[in-house]
């Protein structure tokens, strides 16, 4: 007799063990068992063997009926990884369900995360890598060209000097240089990439840094340069937002802006810090990263998971992923760390309470304290969070927004890291930048073909 159902993940967090329980106190006879890869707390294992465990049991078919896809990284990307076979495709389990409608939720995320026409992972919620340009400087567009990299001298007003070279390269790998799986185009234009390493060059850069201890010196120095980028002096012209907060991004709240695009708070200035600096009454557009063609935004999944083609309770697993994208646990989330809800009500509903609650006397674009659970509780043990105030025409440049977008924000680890090498290099003087394009070409060729 079967157990249960096993949730396979790299590692357990909150809203997995949320859903697993909520979802087994209403279904004793069809409980769900997490199955954690990784223990932190584990002396001899590392996170790397965890996940190379991990990958082995999906490739085999041996890790769970369901997979939360959540911190596990593919060798050969994970639109390879997905094309595997290993997982099933969600639309015949959608389409196989009378009670369920898909016009219920933000069909465009389901459409961003298909493969080749078919959908292998459910996100519950996701929000957006993009960025913002004033009307009156670009137009109403969701497209600025990529010319505008190598045009801005000197690159740190585009980006602002909090913007560094990693960050650069993560969004060159998702806009700009994510074709390379396309095994009928060649993988890189050297020339054009070359241009990109130059302007990579003349990133400000720094070690990573974790908030404890004395910060690099070269994140002090660029702090200190900020001060030339406000917003409001007319030197900028585009401006950044983090994807952490969420609802944020549809009221034009999470970025400080200290570049033509800028800086989100939580890279090393607080909200109320930045509080002069939000263009909150400007009219702007999602003008997205510069790029060749298309929408410069791209779809992030913040929670996915994926039903493996060997579980033998296909219907059962899909009950638990439906829940996911219930109202239920949808309301009940921590969005601000979590995302947007994919289902349109529960999106809705938060829409409305942001849009009529009343404003903070302190910070007239922050609600007083909108209570974060769906029964509208006031209970303090339950937590609040400060939410921005909303207007229509905000939800509605948002919503417009969505369709146009067809790029995931996710690279491939290892290109990630093969492009980050020959890019240091340049910038160490060890090679040429067109030296550094041919390596990289090279490189990524290679392994793709390795795949």
């Amino acid at each position: 007799m079967r157990e249960g159902l096993t949730l396979a993940c790299l590692k357990e967090n909150d809203y997995i063990k949320y859903a697993v329980n909520q979802y087994n106190q209403a279904n004793p006879d069809n409980k769900i068992i997490i199955k954690e890869y990784f223990d932190k707390y584990a002396v001899d294992t590392t996170e790397e063997d965890a996940l190379n465990r991990l990958n082995s049991d999906l490739m085999d078919g041996t890790a769970g009926d369901i997979v939360c896809l959540d911190g596990i990284s593919f060798a050969g990307g994970t639109r390879a990884f997905l094309e595997s076979g290993i997982f099933l495709d969600l639309y015949e389990l959608m389409n196989n369900d009378p009670e369920f409608n898909k016009e219920d939720y933000f069909t465009d995320v389901f459409r961003i995360n298909e493969t080749d026409g078919k959908l292998y992972r459910l996100v519950p919620f996701f929000s957006l890598n993009t960025k913002f340009g004033k009307v009156d400087d670009v137009g109403e567009t969701t497209h600025i060209d990529e010319s505008l990299l190598w045009e801005t001298e000197p690159v740190e007003s585009l980006f602002g000097p909090l913007y560094r070279r990693k960050e650069f390269i993560h969004d060159l790998l998702v806009f700009s240089l994510g074709d390379y799986r396309n095994r009928e185009a060649a993988i890189y234009d050297t020339a054009e990439l070359a241009r990109y390493i130059e302007v990579a060059g003349d990133m400000p850069d720094w070690p990573d840094w974790d908030g404890k201890g004395e910060p690099p010196e070269e994140y002090l120095e660029a702090q200190n340069r900020m001060g030339p980028y406000d917003y409001h002096d007319g030197k900028v012209r585009f401006f950044y937002y983090g994807h952490d907060d969420a609802f944020f991004v549809i009221a034009r709240m999470a970025a400080a802006v200290y570049g033509k695009i800028g800086l989100p708070p939580h890279e090393g200035i607080s909200i109320p810090e930045a509080k002069r600096l939000y263009p909150y009454d400007v009219p702007v557009t999602y003008s997205g990263f510069p790029v060749k063609e298309g929408c410069g935004s791209a779809l992030v999944n913040c929670l996915s998971f994926a039903v493996s083609a060997g579980t033998e309770a296909s219907e059962e697993a899909w009950e638990f992923l439906k829940y996911t994208l219930s109202e239920d646990y949808q309301s009940i989330r921590n969005l601000a760390a979590t995302g947007i809800p994919v289902n349109r009500s529960v999106f809705q509903h938060f829409v409305d309470r942001m849009i009529a609650y009343e404003t903070n006397d302190d910070d007239p674009h922050m609600t007083q304290g909108l209570p974060l659970w769906h029964d509208d509780s006031k209970n303090a043990s339950e937590g609040f969070y400060w939410f921005p105030v909303l207007k229509q025409h905000m939800v509605d440049e948002f919503m417009d927004l969505l369709p146009e977008i067809t790029r995931m924000d996710e690279v491939d680890p290892h290109v990630e890291a093969i492009v980050t090498e020959e890019i240091e290099k340049y910038c160490d003087g060890r090679q040429t930048a067109e030296e550094a394009a041919r390596n990289i070409a090279e490189r990524v060729e290679l392994y793709r073909d390795e795949q």
